[in-house]
């Protein structure tokens, strides 16, 4: 799935698939949510309506966290386009629920599930630091596919 060229110098970059993968570094600041949102609206050139309001809610509420909360000192922000669909991931050097202890989410990352399909959070600690958040929204366009692949499978279909 990927390629390697190798460039001068030694240099090798690795490209996946067709797709452009869009990588940008925040600074540690309250900024950087802003240039989050900015961030995937620019990336999201394709998207419209509620999928994109949900991405662009959801990078600025991971972002905000690991510049609020996880005491980060690098926000590190990409959006990808995988076969499940929009992939919008955060990294941070900082502590998952610093400010948080317990169990739960909290308001900002409850309101996150609830827009997107899919979140995988690998939370950083005091021993390990570093948190990645993975948020999948799924487009209409992947929703019609396997709707249309379930069809496929399941074989013609009968009108009585």
């Amino acid at each position: 799935m990927y390629t390697n060229a190798k460039l001068r110098g030694g240099i090798t970059t690795q490209t996946k698939r067709m797709w452009v993968v869009f990588v940008r570094y925040l600074p540690p600041q309250p900024s950087a949510v802003s240039e989050a949102r900015e961030f995937v609206r620019a990336a999201s050139t394709n998207l419209i309506g509620q999928v994109l309001n949900d991405l662009v809610l959801a990078a600025s509420e991971t972002c905000t966290n690991a510049v609020e909360h996880a005491g980060a000192s690098r926000v590190k922000l990409t959006w990808d386009r995988e076969p499940e669909g929009i992939v919008v991931q955060v990294e941070d050097d900082g502590v998952f629920g610093r400010e948080t202890p317990g169990d739960h989410l909290g308001i900002g990352l409850s309101l996150v599930a609830s827009v997107i399909d899919d979140i995988t959070i690998r939370a950083g600690s005091e021993e390990n630091p570093g948190t990645v958040v993975r948020l999948v929204k799924r487009t209409r366009s992947d929703e019609e596919e396997a709707t249309a692949g379930q069809r496929r499978a399941s074989g013609p279909s009968s009108i009585s």
